[in-house]
């Protein structure tokens, strides 16, 4: 199902399971929409800015950080056991602390092209 094809569902939807013009929506189609529809909503959620002052990652990830007033933006990971955003510095070859993050989200996966 496509995406249009859902939003065509969804909006024609009433609470009787049927289209505007009376006929029913078949079931399979309908839970189809409902799942791409909740998707979406998933991926908005997912994507957004979270303040370090709501929560923290629960495991270790790489993160996007934003640091201070500067407004600046690092990719980073996130080191669950020391509790802190670390950020590779090539210099000391090392991973070094991120000590004034305001707000961090999980770095979305890479672009993969769909087999059919």
């Amino acid at each position: 199902m496509e995406n249009r094809e859902a939003i065509k569902i969804i909006n024609q939807y009433d609470m009787n399971f049927h289209w505007n013009d009376g006929e029913p929506i078949p079931a399979e189609q309908l839970a189809e929409a409902f799942d791409l529809a909740i998707s979406a909503l998933e991926r908005q959620v997912q994507d957004r800015w979270i303040p370090v002052t709501e929560r923290l990652p629960e495991k270790d990830c790489e993160c996007r950080v934003t640091e201070g007033d500067f407004k600046s933006v690092f990719d980073c990971h996130w080191n669950n056991h020391k509790k802190q955003f670390e950020v590779w510095s090539h210099y000391q070859d090392d991973y070094l602390p991120i000590t004034n993050a305001t707000a961090w989200k999980p770095i979305e996966e890479p672009y993969t092209e769909e087999k059919a």
